[in-house]
């Protein structure tokens, strides 16, 4: 009796992780209810095991001091901040959920079977979202909530997709995510319907990453999955630079006119970006050591902007530079760690897998320069902390055991 206690908690909470990927596409509040939902139903499943003595407590990682490091820095911060009731409102309402996110995955998923239930969700998520951008590009609206697509700033009659997001920087966001951990899952060998299915999925995303017209988002997908497929095999590199050599080619002259637009005309390659980084600054040398709390970019940039747009400027200004510290360890780790896997696995479909988690985490950690979806909001934060517990937890799953 029991374990079906145990055993249906721990369904739920595997069901509530797939729910959060597939809401990206809805609402990020009823993400984050299934999020609260799965942490739940984790720690009731945990109690009870624990309480019998059916299983430990916790699962051990190498990434949990660092995160409980980088927490603690955040939690100074916290307290010591300029605005105490907006902080604590933005520990509560992000970090700490990003934190039970990654408590969520690594004990949830202990499996090839759940892994795969996991991937699975993100392919089938992808499959809608570039089926729904081709949609959009030859009728003008998308085929879910009927967007229509957006013009860029700055460019003219520039028309970008926005795919079921109603805005490209989001539709960027998703992208940025998800198309390197696609590309890598093309090569997994199940069986020829599946490559193909997922090929095409691939296609179709990248008919999206190029007509999204996002600089940020062609750039850290490109250098994600060139780093990654270095380490990979060299041969995947030199396939990877030759396709980026041919859709550098034979894009429209609208993706051209989307790169140099603003550095011929405009002079401000930065889209605005310096003025929120030069505010950034200034707020830094104010209180450079534990920062001016959560939030306080909003509050006291003077921008129009309530981010910085560089997520690790914005937490700088947010944490000092105890919780910048915390942050790039924990990342340094992670790449440490998450590189060395990559080329000792011998496991062939392992190694493929663990490539796909890594290029996606590497294109996050790129665009983070650019963008501040790595810790702000629920959307795309939620789904990032997911592919990073996945990644982390990887090594510990076994491939060769029999269900």
């Amino acid at each position: 009796m029991v374990k079906k206690v145990i055993s249906f908690f721990d369904k739920i909470s595997l069901f509530s992780i797939c729910c959060v990927i597939f809401l990206v596409i809805f609402d990020s509040h009823l993400q984050k209810i299934f999020i609260f939902i799965g942490i739940g139903a984790m720690l009731i499943s945990k109690l009870f095991s624990y309480i019998f003595k059916i299983k430990p407590l916790f699962k051990k990682t190498y990434l949990d001091r660092p995160m409980l490091l980088f927490l603690s820095a955040i939690l100074l911060a916290t307290f010591f901040s300029r605005n105490f009731y907006e902080s604590q409102k933005v520990f509560f309402d992000r970090i700490l959920v990003y934190a039970g996110i990654f408590l969520l995955v690594k004990e949830a998923v202990y499996s090839k079977k759940r892994l795969y239930i996991i991937l699975g969700t993100f392919i089938f998520v992808s499959f809608l979202c570039g089926f729904d951008a081709l949609w959009q590009y030859f009728t003008g609206l998308d085929l879910f909530f009927g967007f229509p697509r957006n013009s860029c700033p700055f460019v003219g009659k520039l028309i970008a997709l926005t795919g079921p997001f109603g805005r490209y920087n989001s539709f960027s966001g998703f992208l940025e995510i998800t198309l390197p951990l696609i590309a890598f899952l093309c090569l997994i060998k199940k069986n020829k319907y599946f490559t193909i299915f997922i090929c095409l999925i691939l296609l179709s995303l990248l008919i999206s990453w190029i007509f999204v017209f996002q600089r940020s988002t062609w750039i850290s997908v490109s250098l994600s999955c060139l780093i990654v497929s270095f380490f990979l095999k060299r041969k995947y590199a030199i396939i990877l630079l030759s396709v980026l050599l041919l859709i550098s080619i034979f894009s429209p002259i609208q993706v051209y006119e989307k790169a140099f637009w603003q550095l011929l005309k405009d002079k401000d390659v930065s889209s605005g970006r310096l003025e929120m980084w030069h505010e950034a600054i200034r707020l830094i040398k104010e209180r450079p050591i534990l920062g001016s709390g959560l939030g306080a970019y909003g509050m006291y940039a003077g921008s129009k902007h309530l981010h910085a747009h560089n997520t690790y400027l914005e937490l700088f200004v947010d944490a000092g530079v105890i919780g910048l510290i915390g942050l790039i360890l924990l990342i340094l780790i992670f790449l440490k760690k998450s590189l060395h896997a990559l080329i000792s696995e011998e496991e062939e479909e392992k190694k493929i897998i663990t490539a796909a988690l890594l290029a996606s985490c590497v294109s996050s950690f790129i665009v983070a320069l650019f963008s501040t979806n790595m810790i702000v909001g629920i959307r795309f934060a939620s789904l990032f902390w997911i592919i990073l517990s996945l990644a982390v937890i990887l090594k510990d799953i076994n491939f060769k055991a029999k269900a």
